[in-house]
């Protein structure tokens, strides 16, 4: 069956209509595919907005759930109609080196899944999904999305027992407005000690000019990790 490909939603279409008022909302969190996500019951952003939800009620949180690209279009379209803004996004989902199951329409590359966020203009980007912390694809990210400042994503499989350690993270972020960088590397390696699970944080100015050689040691390191786990990352 061959799948109409959609744009995704633009900014610029929106400018005419947004209203100056509109305030930056804290975060989106973005099941993509997310009925085989319910299947495979790793529908975990549905479970942590429940969750967040409960415990800081002041909080705007939005959930969307991708479906087919038609309908993550409007999805998406509308919640940066209501919003300036989301501070940050999680996505979860199914990924690899390559590219992330956006929807059920099939896999994307990651920079056009960039394309896909953009509109949102988060600072901070979690990646519940496999593979998606190696230095080529978090460049591909930051090369399209200007307004982030960092990422956060495993350069290895992911198992359900690494995810705590991003819930960790940005119950941290939505709570007092930051990470905390020593707090953040002494939870990430404790997570790796005790799970085998990675979770990197890559900031921008990493990506700069003249960095590329910075940025490869960091995938050096992460199969160095990974070795050391047996090479799952489990």
């Amino acid at each position: 069956m061959k799948h109409r490909r959609v744009r995704p939603p633009s900014r610029r279409t929106k400018a005419t209509s947004k209203s100056p008022a509109l305030k930056r909302a804290h975060l989106l969190v973005l099941e993509c595919d997310s009925s085989t996500l319910e299947r495979d019951r790793l529908n975990l952003g549905s479970a942590f907005v429940n969750w967040v939800s409960t415990l800081l009620p002041t909080k705007t949180i939005s959930l969307v759930q991708g479906q087919t690209e038609a309908q993550l279009g409007r999805d998406l379209a509308e919640e940066a109609a209501r919003h300036a803004a989301f501070r940050s996004v999680v996505v979860v989902g199914h990924s690899n080196t390559q590219g992330l199951m956006l929807t059920g329409d099939g896999l994307r590359r990651w920079r056009v899944v960039g394309t896909w966020l953009k509109p949102l203009r988060p600072e901070f980007l979690f990646l519940t999904a496999c593979e998606a912390g190696g230095s080529a694809v978090v460049r591909e990210l930051f090369d399209e999305i200007d307004s982030l400042r960092e990422i956060y994503a495993s350069p290895s499989p992911l198992a359900v027992n690494h995810t705590p350690m991003i819930g960790a993270l940005l119950f941290s972020l939505l709570k007092t407005g930051r990470i905390n960088p020593q707090d953040s590397q002494i939870l990430r390696a404790a997570g790796f000690i005790l799970t085998g699970g990675q979770l990197f944080r890559w900031r921008r100015r990493e990506f700069g000019p003249g960095q590329e050689l910075q940025a490869l040691w960091g995938d050096v390191a992460a199969q160095l990790l990974r070795s050391l786990t047996g090479g799952s990352g489990a």
